[in-house]
């Protein structure tokens, strides 16, 4: 026998004796028959063949099992236990018995529901779980073959009804197992001959055998196939006499046993009230490793998440800080700059107003030139006695004038020389004259001689405005 790392097994208990099987179905080998009641008597063995840890589910299927189904009313756990025990209280004798139950939801039966009950002789279960323990393995479900078939089928999509299923199994053992729905009403084991056409006759036997006990028992059950787990190769022969003889087919489902038991196990194992003939301080024990594993699991999670959280945390500091430091040498940088440029502006201030002043003066002194220009340029006829000029304050540069002066003719008006010399000014770009409030026209007198009158016409003026 060699090792494995199988971390989950099937040990199977048959009439035949106990085998080790893999989920997949392979067989790791077959336990001797000596430690079958012997608590511990297979440790040898199955320390060759699983590594310690792992789990291994029974599989039962012998003559010391005991499985019945009864329709009943929806129960509680409690009255699951009370029922099993006294329907299994006379059964051995007073022998000690490891009893389970389950129940299935069953519309058609009497009560609503099909209740599951199992018992094993509590003396060869406990030899068998001290074997495995004793091997450093885990005791997983102990579960009738029958309950993980009627499972298993119910897994092929087929819905409850009456069936003969032909369940071939390791070893060549036959089960014919006749099913009233969800219901066990009877199995009846056989060897199958290694000859084909041998075993092809006692298949036929049996099922007749079968059919004609259940037609004298029980004549309201009706069947249309005989399903065939197992047992690929049927010859065309067969399935005619079948046919023929019992009015009956031959449906395979599967030509392997394994998978459909396997598919049993597993739906099984998921309900909450299964049908688990572990002993209870077992299926605590496990029950209270399963919930300290996950309490640990969650533990250890929670350690992962809050050590992840720190280093985010701590990683989005160092990330801040770097920002922080980046944000404060950039502000430093601009403050620098900014001070810089502050020194030059300082620094190129009076430079900057003194060519602001020069460049003003300069502008000032080409407009007082064009002022002066524009008013000097008097007309003939017009004589000019004062010119003033001033600068207005703001910016840009203006100035304001005022000028006095005469205005002559000989024998015409003299406002025309006035008018010509007003128009001029007005033309001037940037001169607005005030209106004219200041005119005066007379004859002008010789001077010492008052009684005579030159003639020529005088006018006097005074001319205000501005230029910008």
């Amino acid at each position: 026998m060699s090792q494995t790392t199988l971390a989950s097994a099937v040990l199977l208990v048959d009439d035949l004796g106990a085998a080790l099987y893999r989920e997949s179905g392979e067989l790791l080998g077959r336990l001797p028959e000596a430690g079958a009641e012997q608590p511990g008597g297979w440790i040898p063995e199955l320390r060759q063949l699983l590594p310690a840890g792992g789990e291994v589910r029974l599989l039962l299927d012998h003559g010391a099992l005991l499985v019945q189904c009864q329709e009943a009313p929806p129960l509680n756990p409690r009255e699951r236990r009370d029922v099993v025990e006294r329907v299994f209280a006379a059964e051995r004798g007073g022998e000690s018995l490891e009893t389970a139950a389950a129940q299935d939801v069953d519309p058609e039966a009497d009560g609503g529901s099909v209740l599951w009950l199992a018992a094993q002789p509590r003396r060869t279960l406990t030899a068998w779980i001290a074997s495995l323990q004793g091997a450093g393995l885990v005791p997983g479900a102990c579960v009738p073959l029958q309950r993980a078939l009627v499972q298993g089928l119910a897994s092929l999509g087929e819905g409850a009804k009456d069936r003969i299923v032909l369940a071939v199994g390791p070893g060549r053992v036959g089960r014919l197992i006749l099913f009233h729905r969800t219901a066990l009403v009877l199995q009846r084991h056989f060897g199958l001959p290694e000859d084909p056409t041998e075993a092809e006759e006692v298949v036929f036997e049996e099922i007749s055998r079968l059919l004609q006990f259940i037609k004298q028992k029980n004549r309201e059950l009706v069947f249309q196939a005989v399903e065939v787990l197992g047992l690929p190769d049927l010859s065309i022969g067969l399935r005619n006499r079948v046919r023929g003889s019992l009015r009956l087919d031959l449906a395979v489902l599967g030509p392997e046993l394994w998978p459909v038991l396997h598919e049993g196990l597993q739906r099984e194992a998921l309900r909450k009230d299964a049908l688990d003939l572990l002993p209870l301080e077992i299926r605590q024990a496990r029950r209270r490793r399963m919930v300290g594993g996950l309490v640990w699991t969650a533990a250890g999670a929670l350690v992962l998440l809050l050590a992840a959280a720190g280093l985010f945390l701590y990683g989005q500091e160092i990330r801040y800080r770097r920002e922080v430091d980046q944000a404060a040498q950039l502000l430093a940088n601009k403050e620098a700059h900014t001070a810089e440029e502050a020194r030059l502006v300082e620094a190129r201030v009076p430079l900057l107003r003194v060519k602001l002043a020069e460049r003003r003066q300069g502008r000032a002194a080409a407009e007082l030139a064009r002022v002066a220009v524009a008013l000097f340029q008097a007309p003939d006829g017009v004589q000019l006695e004062s010119v003033e000029i001033l600068q207005l304050p703001g910016d840009p540069v203006g100035y304001g004038f005022t000028v006095t002066g005469l205005a002559f003719t000989e024998n015409a008006f003299s406002v025309g020389p006035l008018a010509e010399y007003v128009a001029g000014l007005g033309r001037s770009r940037g001169l607005v004259l005030a209106p004219v409030t200041q005119v005066s026209v007379s004859d002008r007198q010789v001077e010492g001689r008052e009684d005579q009158v030159e003639r020529r016409a005088v006018t006097r003026f005074t001319l205000k405005g501005q230029a910008r």
